[in-house]
This record gives C-alpha cells, sequence and structure tokens, in this order.
C-alpha cells in the first residue's frame, strides 16, 4: 500500500492499494496537481498497468456545494463532506 501525505505535519492525505498479483511501482502527481498516477506491474504475467485516480478541483467542489446547500449538522460543509485545508 502506497500512502501519500501532505507536506505540512505529515497527516495522511490518501493510501491507495494495489490489485492482488501486482506490485505497486510508486505514484506520482500529475501537473493538474488533482490527478494521482499509480504505476503497477505482475512480474508473472509481465503486465504493466497505470491507473488514474482524480479529485475535484476546489472550484467543481464548491460548485457542487452551491447546487446542495451544506448540511447544518456538519460545520457547514455539503453532502461531499470536504473540508478545504
Amino acid at each position: 500500500m502506497e500512502k501519500t501525505r501532505r507536506t505540512q505535519g505529515w497527516n495522511e492525505v490518501a493510501s491507495v492499494e494495489g490489485r492482488p498479483g501486482f506490485k505497486n511501482l510508486g505514484q506520482e502527481f500529475l501537473s493538474d496537481g488533482n490527478t494521482i498516477a499509480g504505476f503497477e506491474a505482475n512480474f508473472e504475467t509481465q503486465a504493466v498497468d497505470v491507473r488514474l485516480w482524480r479529485a475535484p478541483s476546489w472550484a467543481e467542489i464548491n460548485a457542487a456545494e452551491a447546487k446542495d446547500p451544506p448540511s447544518p449538522g456538519y460545520g457547514g460543509q455539503g453532502k461531499a463532506e470536504s473540508k478545504q485545508q
């Protein structure tokens, strides 16, 4: 399992687990700042995969929350329950 940490405080912000039979070779953020590319390989079958995970931008989160007003029981955040750090 690969873990991504925020450098300010080294808090874990994401963890990515590879598929069974595959070894995680690492992960990198793409230049858009919202996408992680994970590289994995299965040495028995010689298969190599790149998997992409994309988080919405803050503009997309704010637009979604504008359509769905914040729930009062969660500190003013919407159903997505996201908090900008």
